[in-house]
């Protein structure tokens, strides 16, 4: 029996080559993992070592196979026409019978003869990856993150404590249940247990490319539960840090009911901001001001709650789902003010902002014959939004300046889009429209209105397929958009485009990809109006600003050797034609500093990065150690900068049963900007984690052996510099504790096929940067 349970779960990670069993009598069902249910007519060929055809047969109209195989090894190959094929090599020295049990096949989305296995049950697709977790990580993993962090997936950075995905290259992840989209609240609530594999990619499909966000797909391997129930958090004793959610799911009929809550609430009380400016005037005179900052407290509180209700029936699909945002954060930044080492005043600023939005999301789909259907998506969103900032310098109790900044931000939008995909046996077809419409009215102090409208269309068109060994992905698009501020309009046209190419060898995959696209000012850039920073500076939107365009080359060259070891290199080249960056220049009328975005000559992006990593040694390690070097060079009408870094980070962990033991270090990567070097947080913790049937507990600590989590933002603009560092000592050696819990009961093979996900996330009001 045993030996039963270790052979259908393998299956299920990896779909060729992955296990070594023996049989007599071989018998099982098969069954779509989109949809649970079973492929009447499934085809099992039997082939020899040597990949000789022998034998033949497909599944009944359950889904159901047997056969009797006196080949003493073999290959039994599961195909069906859509689907992912799973190959297994069966060696049948012992002669005994098994039972497969249900083996799901997962929708394929290019040709199935693109498909190469890699090391750690990794597979090879033109523009993603497909992962397969091993039974040890399952076993060992308390979370759905937990478990994506051990698996050491190349170019993917995992956070579970802090709750944060991100995959390099690209500036945001897309989200999806068994190619449904979904939201991270959703994905955290998934048992680590039903999850079969993972498929990611930096390369976004034509839906996605005007985005720029990477795809993360969790495809499950079981049928999910008639009922269940997650809860858990995270803690820390020493500072205010607590990530928490609670997620139900119900199934009756042909409906699912459901409801997600997620809090994250932070309340630092030691949290610095220490800066050096110099300011340089026109007369040739400069000013040198050294703010040493003070401790002072900073913290938010993050509410997500959502209700769900979903319909489907063999052809057609109904989801609406009522989602809530509400967000609170507060800030205070407390410095002391040195000029050639005299003191010459405190600084002292309070700001806060906090957010109500609501949204409701509508989606209808239909299936239709010839494996083609068409989906429609709107979502309607109100944003309501309070910023206020306060900023009081003063020295011996008087008062030496005070500045006052308020913005009472509504916004209201409506995204439509409706999708159109077909997939066939050599190429799969998928083309759509979508549509949003913004206006934004934001009160400034309290008399300056602003409003603002933006229309936005985006039809486009994606080809997936192979010829030969070499797979592609091709996709072009346009983007409309018309921008109004009171009587003044403007309209843009942008082409967005895309392709890969990829070329796959027994022990090696080479691929490349380049995309073209457009990226457009933000409502907040775009509006005319001034907020004061301080007494010398103030900052102003630029309604002028005009769209700009960037060309990203992309080459991965992938080695592994099957069994335990597997490294990627990677090589970009990205160009940004006319980016939007900010520039800094005095009024003589205003006698200010004036900060101002304005579209400037070019940004360019050289990289290499290499990552190595093996798996399984001693039966109980996993490393990975990454490594690479960028070179960005930015210019503008007044200014040329350029920067070199070189970073490199490791990951190690530790798998017995129940247990897990893992450790992280990154070095801190610099990046350049326009005129901003950013160099991203201290990245570092220890983790320990035991699972035990349905309970997950675990502790660990986090920046260990450091001063806390630290950013830095250095300004190179000729007229003002400045250098400034951010330290939250309150994550120093911070600990940590985790417990979950989940509650299933009741089966149902009930699935949602929703494929399209919008939200408006876009913020309209102009706002102070203090952190």
């Amino acid at each position: 029996m045993k030996t039963k349970y270790v052979l259908v779960l393998a299956l299920f990670l990896l779909p060729f080559r992955s296990l070594i069993l023996s049989a007599q009598e071989i018998k099982g069902r098969v069954y779509a993992a989109d949809e649970n249910k079973p492929l009447i007519g499934a085809t099992m060929r039997v082939l020899t070592e040597d990949s000789v055809y022998v034998t033949g047969f497909t599944t009944d109209e359950k889904g159901r196979f047997r056969s009797d195989i006196k080949l003493d090894n073999f290959w039994l190959e599961i195909s069906y026409v859509g689907y992912e094929k799973n190959v297994v090599l069966v060696q049948n020295s012992d002669r005994k019978n098994v039972d497969l049990g249900i083996i799901l096949l997962a929708l394929d989305s290019i040709n199935l003869e693109s498909v190469e296995v890699v090391a750690q049950g990794m597979v090879h697709k033109t523009g993603k990856i497909m992962a397969y977790p091993s039974a040890k990580q399952v076993e060992a993993a308390t979370s759905s993150l937990g478990l994506l962090k051990s698996m050491m997936l190349p170019q993917l950075f995992v956070d579970p404590v802090q709750e944060s995905i991100s995959i390099s290259g690209v500036s945001g992840v897309i989200y999806r249940i068994n190619g449904v989209n979904a939201s991270l609240q959703e994905v955290k609530a998934l048992n680590p247990q039903q999850i079969a594999r993972v498929d990611y990619s930096q390369l976004p499909s034509m839906r996605e490319l005007d985005s720029n966000s990477g795809v993360l797909d969790f495809i499950l391997k079981e049928p999910r539960v008639g009922t269940s129930l997650s809860f858990g958090g995270v803690s820390a004793f020493t500072t205010g840090f607590v990530n928490g959610n609670v997620n139900f799911r119900t199934n009756y009929k042909q409906s699912q009911f459901s409801i997600d809550y997620n809090v994250n609430y932070r309340d630092y009380s030691e949290r610095r901001t220490d800066e050096l400016e110099t300011y340089s005037y026109p007369d040739g005179s400069v000013l040198t001001r050294d703010k040493r900052g003070e401790f002072a407290p900073f913290g938010y509180t993050d509410h997500n709650i959502a209700v769900g209700y979903l319909y489907k029936n063999d052809k057609d699909m109904v989801n609406i789902r009522f989602n809530n945002q509400i967000g609170s954060n507060y800030n205070r930044n407390r410095q002391q003010m040195f000029q050639e080492q005299q003191l010459i005043g405190q600084r002292d600023i309070h700001s806060s902002f906090s957010s109500y939005i609501p949204s409701l999301d509508f989606t209808y789909s239909r299936k239709m014959k010839n494996n083609q259907g068409v989906e429609v998506n709107l979502v309607g969103t109100l944003a309501n939004t309070d910023y206020e900032r306060t900023l009081t310098d003063h020295l011996d109790g008087q008062t030496l300046s005070e500045i006052n900044n308020m913005t009472d931000g509504h916004q209201k939008s409506l995204i439509g889009e409706v999708y159109y995909w077909h997939e066939g046996e050599k190429v799969n077809i998928s083309a759509g429209l979508r549509s949003t419409y913004q206006y934004a009215s934001n009160l400034y102090g309290v008399n300056e209105e602003v409003n603002l409208k933006n229309y936005n269309a985006y039809p486009y068109v994606q080809l997936q397929g192979s010829l030969g060994k070499v797979s592609y992905t091709a996709g072009t698009g346009l983007r409309f958009q018309q921008q109004k501020q009171g009587n003044e309009s403007v309209n843009y046209w942008r082409n967005t485009s895309s392709l890969s190419l990829s070329y796959k060898q027994k022990y090696w995959n080479l691929q490349y990809s380049v995309n073209f696209r457009p990226l457009f000012p933000s409502l907040s850039s775009l509006s005319e109006v001034v907020q004061e920073i301080d007494s010398l500076s103030i900052m102003r939107g630029n309604h002028s600003l005009t769209p700009y365009n960037t060309l990203r080359n992309q080459v991965n060259f992938s080695v592994w050797d099957n069994k335990k070891f597997a490294t990627v290199l990677t090589l970009v080249a990205d160009r940004s034609f006319h980016p939007i960056q900010q520039d800094i220049f005095y009024s003589p009328t205003e006698n200010r500093f004036i900060f101002q975005e304005n579209n400037q000559d070019y940004d360019v992006n050289y990289g290499a990065q290499m990552i190595v990593q093996m798996t399984d040694i001693l039966d109980l390690f996993m490393f990975q150690v990454f490594g690479g070097w960028n070179y960005y060079k930015s210019k503008g009408e007044a200014y040329e900068h350029t920067l070199n870094n070189f970073y490199y980070g490791a990951y190690l962990a530790m798998t017995y049963k129940g247990f897990q033991i893992n450790g992280t270090w990154r070095k801190p990567m610099k990046s350049l900007y326009g005129q901003y070097v950013m160099t991203s947080e201290n990245n570092s913790s220890i983790n320990a984690t035991y699972k035990w049937k349905n309970l997950n507990v675990g502790m660990g600590i986090m920046f260990p052996f450091t001063k806390g989590s630290e950013y830095r933002t250095e300004q190179l603009n000729q007229i003002v510099t400045s250098d400034r560092n951010v330290l939250i000592r309150n994550n120093r050696n911070m600990f940590y504790v985790s417990l979950s819990y989940n509650i299933n009961w009741g089966r149902s093979i009930f699935q949602s096929n929703k494929r399209l996900q919008n939200s408006d996330r876009v913020n309209s009001i102009l706002k102070v940067n203090d952190n």
